[in-house]
């Protein structure tokens, strides 16, 4: 993991299969080997090449009790792995044949057999039985609850969308929960991916009310709205996601932040102008240059007001914008700001057909880490503009190819990749295409497959988290 920290994944992969190798077959040493490396691949957000060392380990005969404990834990990861990737029939009937083996171990009352229940009624929410998977969840919080677990905190939060799901609260057995395992309970609800968001908006503002009446909790509201702004963004309701900003930004300027105050501004500008109020949207975006008081403050504000003007045909206004913005940015000496309002500027410069563009997306890409969704919208503009294709809003499979062989660069052989093209089919995870400058050796094989994948995977990680750039 250090390894991976300090962006040495390849090098982390190559470690822990050395370690399987080291291992005799059907051991506990070589399933714990396999366990390592799953988690890795799985930290590295390649859950498609954690499921084959899972697979392994869990159909290993168990030599000794502590080796099938082992197993059943590698059993229920698999499910769940399965189950965030899509496939959930496969990832039930794992789940269900792992219920059996811990009610077997570890009997019907114990807490081993109660984590079984609780991720079977996970995938079994996922498939659309929800009665079974109420059944199952209930079972799971007597099982902890009963033997002072404190893994019913996380019970209660896979619980919430489960029983919200019925037309029922979900947060109606708090009242005896400690306070840090309360604690524990919201921040997993906050950090659900695996609700639909107009579920999940239900649920949080269930969870908003809860923490404003519970003594000591009100600490969470903050971070409970801004959740819920995010989730009605994805969910479409523009009403609750102003809302949420505009409770926001009333905490940030009763505290005293006036930047994440004018952060909320911008939020609201945004989520004013895809509701259609263009006015308050120019408004709130006029307020926020006002607000702006130093170099960082007024770049960014400048940047988004300078895109807002352009996507709505104003592109004198915009330019003005959009240089005040660029020169903050080099005032304030911050390479990421710098280089997101670089892209911003160059993208609206190759629209206006101006060949200043191209210096701009340059130099975006060379601030910019590879992984940024910024740099990824650079690249595809610039190669646009130099191959005179569109203008580079559209296919982005050139630009991730890019952005791949600069990220495995250091991890592969010089001179072992000629080209790498990469196609994104819909629905479906993207295809890479490696052609070869030469013979590799069996473990430059193993490095460029591990290369690509990881870098592969941690491109989509990145573009989840920070979502691509607008085009300008």
């Amino acid at each position: 993991m250090e390894l991976v920290q300090r962006g040495r994944a390849t090098e982390a992969e190559a470690l822990l299969r050395g370690e399987v190798s080291h291992t005799r077959d059907g051991s506990p040493e070589r399933t714990d080997a396999l366990f390592d490396l799953a988690n890795l691949l799985v930290a590295c957000g390649d859950l498609p090449r954690a499921v084959e060392p899972l697979r392994t380990a869990v159909a290993m005969p168990p030599v000794d009790r502590e080796h099938e404990k082992a197993r059943l834990t590698g059993t229920m990861n698999l499910g769940e792995i399965l189950g965030r990737l899509g496939e959930i029939e496969e990832a039930h009937a794992v789940l269900k044949d792992g219920l059996e083996a811990r009610r077997a171990f570890y009997g019907e009352n114990h807490a081993g057999f109660a984590y079984g229940l609780e991720s079977l009624a996970k995938v079994e929410m996922q498939r659309g039985d929800v009665a079974s998977a109420l059944d199952h969840i209930n079972t799971a919080v007597r099982i902890f609850w009963d033997a002072g677990n404190e893994r019913i905190a996380s019970c209660f939060a896979t619980r919430a969308p489960i029983v919200k799901a019925t037309g029922t609260p979900a947060f109606d057995q708090l009242e005896a929960l400690p306070d840090e395992l309360f604690d524990r309970m919201v921040s997993d609800v906050l950090q659900a991916d695996d609700v639909s968001p107009r579920l999940q908006l239900d649920i949080l503002g269930e969870l908003a009310h809860v923490v404003s009446v519970r003594d000591g909790a009100a600490a969470w509201l903050p971070q409970v709205h801004a959740s819920l702004s995010n989730t009605a963004r994805d969910a479409g309701n523009h009403l609750a996601r102003i809302k949420s900003l505009e409770w926001l930004r009333a905490h940030m300027e009763r505290i005293g932040d006036f930047q994440q105050a004018l952060g909320m501004v911008l939020a609201l500008a945004l989520a004013q102008d895809e509701a259609g109020n263009t006015e308050l949207a120019e408004a709130h975006y006029t307020d926020a240059i006002q607000r702006a008081n130093d170099p960082r403050s007024r770049a960014r504000a400048g940047r988004n007001f300078g895109l807002f003007l352009s996507q709505h045909e104003r592109p004198a206004e915009a330019r003005v914008q959009l240089q005040a913005a660029l020169a903050a940015a080099r005032e304030a000496g911050d390479p990421d700001e710098l280089g997101q309002i670089a892209v911003a500027h160059g993208i609206f410069l190759q629209h206006q057909k101006d060949r200043a563009a191209e210096p701009l997306l340059e130099e975006a890409i060379r601030v910019l880490s590879p992984d940024h969704p910024d740099a990824l919208c650079a690249r595809s503009h610039l190669i646009a503009l130099r191959t005179g294709g569109g203008c580079g809003c559209g296919d982005m499979s050139e630009a991730l190819a890019s952005a791949v062989l600069d990220m495995i660069r250091e991890a592969v052989p010089g001179g072992l990749v000629a080209d790498l093209e990469i196609t994104l089919p819909e629905g479906a995870p993207p295809n890479v295409s490696v052609q070869l400058a030469r013979e590799p050796s069996p473990a430059e094989v193993q490095a460029l497959d591990s290369a690509v994948h990881l870098a592969v995977a941690h491109l989509q990680q990145s573009i989840r988290r920070r979502g691509l750039a607008p085009a300008g």
